[in-house]
């Protein structure tokens, strides 16, 4: 058997199902009457060229290789895909551990300023309660300093109304004759 009528064996020899024709000579195909087998741009199978090329159906082990070959391709797809996925979640997880790396930063910078900001507050407080003293302590000293102001002249004021008084007295007081 040649490899013409290997190919081209049907169940109904002579003619496909729509009528055409299915097998050809070994001496036609040799004559140049019509191509060996080949593929169009559309990667169909056929016989022949231009108008007089004929589209073959193919045999029981083509069409299994030719699904053998079909899922091979979906599942080389689908592993490049599934590669893509995991380097995309490898990415996402890369970025999330970044994001939670300059949170905690963040977080860290947050903790340090409100720390200052106590130490801040604590001396803002011992400043306020310095200036409480010093202005109570002015305050008292003014108090002695009006009160040693007072002393003075009111003793001075006290002596002069006693010594008044005292005028008064002797002026008041009729001289005693000696005797």
């Amino acid at each position: 058997m040649g490899w013409s009528e290997e190919i081209f064996r049907s169940d109904t020899p002579g003619l496909t199902s729509q009528g055409s024709q299915t097998s050809w000579s070994q001496s036609e195909l040799t004559a140049g009457l019509m191509s060996p087998l080949h593929q169009t741009r559309s990667g169909q199978r056929v016989i022949g060229a231009g108008p007089m090329s004929l589209p073959l159906e193919l045999q029981w082990p083509e069409w299994s290789a030719c699904r053998s070959k079909q899922f091979a391709h979906r599942f080389e797809q689908s592993a490049h895909r599934f590669e893509q996925s995991a380097h995309r979640s490898k990415q996402s997880a890369h970025r999330s551990k970044q994001f939670a790396c300059r949170f905690e930063q963040s977080a860290h910078r947050s903790e340090q300023s409100a720390h200052r900001f106590e130490q801040s507050a604590c001396r803002f407080e011992k400043s306020a309660r310095r200036v409480e003293q010093s202005a109570h302590r002015s305050e008292w000293s003014a108090h002695r300093t009006e009160q040693s102001a007072y002393r003075p002249s009111r003793l001075l004021g006290l002596l002069s109304k006693q010594g008044a008084l005292l005028t008064k007295q002797e002026q008041s007081v009729p001289a005693r004759s000696a005797g």
